[in-house]
């Protein structure tokens, strides 16, 4: 029995759609067109056929340019939700507004529940297709405002892990009793570098960017199980919006200097204040035997490591390889990136939120947060990191240790 060949799918642009059925509109038969454009005449009777639905998508597309690619008319699954984001983000980018893809991700799922109450809130998911799908309906993109790269060293790694696991064997460190803390900047007011934009936008414009950093330092365990409170430096010792509030009590332990950096003289006061006193709590609780090492980069606000020792000797120090931080640090293996995301989050929510309530422009409500906003949603991303990530961002490091050790 012979075997039947399979007909090629042909696949037509909205480009060429519109130039058979601008063909066939002149009174040119089937065959005729099928043969000056090399398309089957199945395809163009079907074009023919759907000429009204593809000249109303043509005509209702705000981006003609993306009719040389696409082929197939694709309607949202939640019209309301795709026309309620489309609005906001022409407006807000006629306001010059960065948008990004998690902000308008947050929009939607703030707008779910209003436009369909019917409907199960867990039924939407905005997820990163939906952003996508939404993008090129409406022929949005990304444009980059900014960027920069990072290098690390690489040839002392396998050598500390082999220093590091001798030491571990030799002094009897379980996981639980190796901790490591670091630093990053949080550009707390700072919106998105990047912006989705219109089709007909040239550039991505931008307002005056917002200069106001803290630095945080995260700190925690191997195995995930002992989290220290966040450590905050701002410029100032108490600002305004904590003129009644007793800096002891907050959720972090906060520290001032002039120019919201670490120091020498704040890590060692918050080593043997802060981290000491609880690893040594920590210990009793759990009946582990009160022995702590602390791994650290040797960032220059970093004091010794004999400065770094308590007084009975029961806590030391251990300083990582110079340039491998974003190899061998567990802190920096995605924890501390996680938590700042979180912040984001928060950020992008009460931005959504303030917006709507208010209708002020977005670098407006910017304006409006204050240092304790930051204390408490940087305090609570923190407390959200899971003992499970901690501990997985200690895999690099000790990806020998982790099976030799209790």
């Amino acid at each position: 029995m012979a075997s039947v060949l399979k007909r090629k799918r042909s696949v037509v642009t909205f480009e060429k759609k519109l130039e058979i059925i601008a063909h066939m509109k002149k009174g040119k038969s089937v065959r005729a067109v099928s043969e000056l454009c090399s398309i089957p005449k199945s395809t163009i009777g079907d074009i023919w056929k759907d000429r009204e639905k593809i000249e109303a998508h043509v005509s209702a597309s705000e981006c003609p340019s993306l009719m040389k690619k696409r082929c197939i008319v694709r309607e949202a699954n939640f019209e309301k939700i795709d026309q309620a984001c489309h609005l906001w983000f022409l407006q807000q980018r006629s306001k010059g507004a960065p948008i990004s893809g998690p902000l308008l991700r947050e929009k939607a799922l703030l707008l779910f529940p209003q436009l369909y109450p019917e409907k199960a809130a867990d039924s939407f998911k905005a997820s990163g297709g939906w952003l996508q799908k939404f993008c090129s309906r409406h022929g949005i993109r990304a444009m980059s405002l900014q960027g920069e790269s990072l290098s690390a060293d690489t040839s002392s790694v396998a050598d500390f892990q082999r220093e590091l696991l001798g030491k571990m064997e030799e002094e009897g460190y379980a996981l639980n009793q190796i901790f490591n803390a670091d630093e990053t900047g949080l550009w707390w007011r700072l919106m998105p570098s990047k912006s989705l934009v219109h089709f007909g936008e040239k550039q991505a414009k931008n307002f005056k960017k917002a200069k106001e950093r803290v630095t945080i330092m995260g700190c925690a365990n191997a195995t995930g199980l002992c989290k220290l409170p966040l450590t905050f430096i701002h410029t100032s010792a108490k600002p305004r919006c904590f003129k009644k509030t007793d800096m002891s009590k907050l959720p972090v332990h906060y520290f001032s200097q002039k120019k919201a950096w670490m120091n020498s003289e704040i890590f060692e006061k918050w080593f043997h204040n802060f981290f000491v006193p609880h690893v040594k709590q920590y210990c009793n609780d759990n009946g582990i035997a009160y022995k702590i090492l602390l791994l650290l980069d040797n960032a220059p606000a970093h004091p010794s490591a004999e400065s770094l020792q308590s007084s009975d000797g029961k806590v030391t120090t251990m300083f990582l390889p110079a340039n491998t931080t974003s190899i061998l640090q567990p802190m920096d293996q995605g924890v501390l990136e996680a938590l700042k995301k979180r912040y984001k989050k928060r950020l992008l929510r009460h931005l959504i939120f303030e917006n709507e309530s208010s209708s002020l422009p977005l670098p407006n409500i910017l304006k409006q947060l204050t240092i304790k906003d930051v204390v408490y949603w940087s305090a609570q991303s923190w407390e959200e990191a899971s003992s499970s990530s901690l501990a997985r961002a200690w895999n690099k490091l000790l990806q020998t240790a982790q099976t030799s050790l209790p």
